[in-house]
């Protein structure tokens, strides 16, 4: 998967990767996987790239930090309230 742009929100970029994931079927998996066996190590596997905007405007905006920030914080928020149930 390759995101052309960031959502402010890191909850959404999750979700897309999520899409993506629940998009695999095990049976057409394997068949790939019977007609291509090179492929078996990168099969069922999701990867993403993130393009982000210029340096010039990264340096305005900040986006990579504030999105980065703002996914550790709900990782650790999640985190704590899955131990703490």
């Amino acid at each position: 998967m390759i995101n052309y742009d960031l959502h402010w929100n890191p909850v959404r970029l999750m979700q897309r990767i999520g899409r993506v994931d629940r998009r695999l079927n095990n049976e057409i998996e394997a068949q790939i996987i019977a007609d291509h066996p090179d492929q078996k190590g990168v099969r069922g596997k999701v990867m993403y790239w993130n393009f982000l905007p210029p340096e010039d405007l990264e340096n305005l905006i900040h986006l990579y930090s504030k999105v980065s920030g703002k996914a550790l914080r709900i990782s650790k928020i999640l985190a704590f309230r899955v131990r703490s149930c």
